[in-house]
């Protein structure tokens, strides 16, 4: 009501920006609703026109790129069909002209790739990148700051699996790592793929579902590559029956609930035991645990869902970790990094056939008699786009094609406005004379092709690959000798998701330790719920605090509270070694912080303890059994703290249960 009232209205935007007209939002108010509206006045304009992110070389190649850009586009619709101003795209982009601030030069570096197809071409990039890293690496920066844009998602799992399989087959060579919100699926994790074949078992135990079942397990407890092949299939049987059926038949026996039968299934084929596949285990239980809450909780019913969202479900990781992003052009926005990668900058700009795209068209006037009568009682019909053209509606069609243009043209603007330092472009060199564009390697190679616009640059031809550069690539400021602490010092994934409670129930602490109470818990939810109150421990004051959250949760009755304070108390208490663990002698404490190894694995200590160069880790086991698999487990966790760089690391083994401490020496 501000302008009604009398008042001002200050309004910020920038037209070049907007690409989410997808989920209707609407530039053409900046554009040209709000310029035209006579009553609104007076307007005074203030152009933001100093760049404070890029430096002078990335700012140069933008204002001269887009402004140019912008006059290619607008003069492929000089054409009668068109209905509107064809310079409404040169006027969006008539203020793209900035003045840098930074004392930076920068660096900006454009490589053409030729390939026979778009996958070879594809496949060319993506051999490029290790090499770049590598250079980036030399000149000191961490992964962190460098950032792989892509269009889609499927563009961002496919340059992810490249470098993780990169990684994982050059371990010699110090790979950095990568995150991509969109590009860690859920259906991605072997773990996950483990369980949803079990809970597939249980509906329909087909042979196909017995050997992937026994393929899968044997090549777990060998530790093989995942990817299963016809010959995997041999023995899986053997396997199956031995290992895998006995498991499964009893937890069928159990008559658990859906989120009780997932949990069940993980703890006794040990999937936890895997650090890398704890993300996702946690996310998919969360999955779990809201389908039951929304849906009916029985597998059958849960793997129809499952079936039809399992390729759009991604865990999600922190973005503070030392890793290479990879995300999408849209989640880049309002960001920046000190590197940017664009690995495909050749995108379609208009939707293909086979994409669904329609449009609600005007059916009056058209001058058919159909559409005429069609008018009086359905004022707009559904198209699809691409038959429109030479049709009744092939105004609209370009209508719709320009805007198609200037969504694409603001994506490569976001795009190329995201680097702090240095940019890095990859794409496809076209054939043929460009004379009309279509994708965003048309665009780029129509301005490289220009003489006046490459004077500057140097070329560099290397067979399949050539590169126009500008600017010496500079080196990273700070060089942080700390950064593979920091790995596992930031905390990144919670464990809390596992274990939200079921509404209304209640577990009796007595029910633990005491037999023949009023339920018989399972071991795991026993394990569960004592590992989330140590999780959640730095000393032993917190005791009170955290049980007090857990009755609060539903997870134990008011009254048992006193006694389990007491007799953890007593436990901590009990023992000199486990009351230092949950003293204030400690610098820091991490409760299962993650640590990312080299490979792209994440292994997560229960409770890590630091004072100055020295280390103590320790892992709370609730089983009434050790093993040699714990003792490895913890011996991992010593290696890699040492790899770090503290120079006193101890670790230890505490079976809760068994009221037993063991100390794991490193190999």
């Amino acid at each position: 009501n501000s302008l009604s009232e009398g008042n001002s209205c200050y309004i910020v935007g920038d037209v070049k920006q907007s690409i989410y007209r997808w989920r209707n939002s609407d530039w053409n108010i900046m554009a040209s609703v709000l310029p035209q509206d006579n009553n609104i006045h007076p307007k005074k304009y203030i152009q933001l026109d100093k760049n404070y992110r890029s430096p002078e070389n990335i700012v140069q190649f933008n204002n001269a790129f887009f402004s140019q850009a912008a006059s290619f586009l607008a003069t492929q619709y000089d054409i009668p069909e068109f209905p509107h101003d064809k310079n409404l795209i040169k006027n969006i982009y008539s203020d793209t002209v900035q003045q840098w601030i930074s004392k930076k030069k920068g660096y900006v570096q454009f490589t053409f790739v030729q390939g026979e197809n778009k996958k070879e071409t594809e496949d060319k990039i993506l051999g490029k990148l290790p090499d770049l890293f590598k250079i980036l690496q030399d000149k000191g920066y961490a992964a962190r700051d460098t950032a792989i844009l892509v269009r889609k998602n499927d563009e961002a799992k496919q340059i992810a699996d490249y470098l993780l399989r990169y990684k994982r087959e050059n371990i010699n060579e110090n790979c950095w790592d990568v995150i991509s919100d969109e590009a860690i699926m859920l259906s991605s994790s072997y773990a996950v793929c483990f369980v949803t074949e079990a809970l597939q078992y249980f509906i329909q135990p087909s042979d196909i579902v017995k050997s992937t079942l026994g393929v899968m397990y044997k090549n777990y407890l060998s530790k093989s590559p995942i990817d299963i092949t016809h010959e995997d299939f041999a023995g899986s049987f053997s396997c199956f029956e031995t290992s895998v059926k006995p498991v499964l038949e009893e937890i069928m026996k159990k008559n658990y609930s859906l989120v009780e039968t997932v949990e069940e299934i993980i703890f006794r084929f040990d999937l936890q035991s895997d650090k890398s596949q704890l993300p996702f285990l946690y996310a998919f239980q969360d999955r779990v645990l809201d389908f039951s809450l929304h849906h009916s909780s029985d597998p059958s019913s849960f793997m129809k869902w499952w079936n039809n969202v399992s390729d759009k479900l991604t865990i999600t990781l922190n973005p503070e970790m030392d890793a290479v992003r990879i995300l999408t052009i849209h989640k880049a926005k309002g960001l920046e990094f000190k590197n940017v990668i664009i690995p495909f900058c050749m995108w379609e700009f208009q939707p293909g056939y086979s994409q669904a795209n329609i449009l609600w068209v005007n059916t009056e006037n058209r001058g058919d008699e159909l559409l005429t009568s069609y008018s009086e009682n359905i004022p707009y019909v559904p198209v699809a786009f691409n038959a429109m053209k030479d049709s009744y509606f092939e105004k609209e069609y370009y209508q719709e094609r320009y805007m198609n243009d200037i969504d694409n043209l603001n994506l490569m603007y976001v795009a190329f406005t995201r680097p702090k330092e240095n940019l890095f472009v990859f794409t496809k060199k076209s054939k043929k004379e460009i004379n009309h564009i279509s994708t965003a390697s048309e665009i780029v190679c129509k301005f490289f092709d220009d003489e006046k616009n490459i004077e500057n640059f140097q070329k560099e031809d290397n067979g399949d690959f050539f590169s126009y550069t500008v600017g010496e690539l500079m080196h990273a400021e700070i060089l942080s000798g700390e950064r593979q602490k920091t790995v596992m010092e930031g905390s990144s994934l919670s464990r809390k998701s596992m274990f939200q409670p079921k509404p209304l129930q209640r577990y009796s602490y007595r029910e633990f330790f005491i037999s023949g109470g009023k339920r018989d818990l399972s071991p795991v939810n026993k394990g569960l719920l004592m590992h989330r109150l140590l999780s959640e421990m730095n000393t032993c004051d917190d005791i009170p605090r955290v049980i007090q959250s857990l009755v609060a949760e539903g997870l134990l009755e008011a009254e048992e509270k006193e006694i389990l304070i007491r007799d953890l108390t007593a436990k901590i208490n009990g023992s000199s070694q486990i009351r230092s663990w949950f003293s204030n002698q400690w610098e820091r404490v991490r409760l299962e912080s993650a640590i990312l190894t080299p490979e792209g694995l994440l292994y997560r200590p229960d409770r890590v303890m630091i004072n100055g160069n020295s280390v103590c880790a320790v892992d709370y086991k609730f089983g009434e059994i050790t093993s040699d698999a714990h003792r490895r487990q913890m011996q991992r966790y010593l290696a890699l703290i040492t790899e770090m760089g503290y120079e006193e690391v101890k670790g230890f083994l505490w079976y809760y249960s068994l009221n037993r401490i063991d100390e794991v020496e490193m190999n």
